[in-house]
């Protein structure tokens, strides 16, 4: 029997990502993850990993969902920004105004790009 992988699932106000469709492959990745659901104040924590991937359902932007996994370099860097982005929307903060201050942090330091920027297939 075949376990189903994390799908997406806007339930109750949370985005939130959940077994009911085949979004996130590979399932040896995506079931052993530490997951993150998406609130209106931002991201939080709703399953431990064990593998060094992050799983969360990434906006870009507020009118996208993708679900998406980082390995353990994009999980201490990108997924901040990301983290970041949602806070600021859940204080009412414009799109404008959040990317300038990513920018601004990227610039800073506070935030970091990964060492070894690459994509997934």
């Amino acid at each position: 029997m075949t376990r189903p992988s994390l799908g997406v699932l806007f339930l109750m106000g949370t985005l939130k990502l959940s077994a009911q469709t085949p979004a996130l492959q590979p399932t040896e990745v995506s079931n052993n993850a530490t997951v993150y659901a998406l609130e209106r104040t931002g991201y939080v924590k709703v399953q431990d990993g064990t593998n060094g991937f992050s799983c969360f359902v990434d906006r870009q932007t507020p009118l996208n969902q993708e679900p998406t996994c980082f390995d353990a370099e994009g999980s201490s860097s990108t997924l901040q920004s990301r983290f970041f982005a949602e806070e600021q929307r859940g204080k009412g903060k414009s799109e404008d105004d959040i990317k300038a201050a990513i920018a601004r942090d990227i610039r800073a330091a506070s935030f970091t790009l990964p060492p070894s920027p690459r994509l997934s297939t």
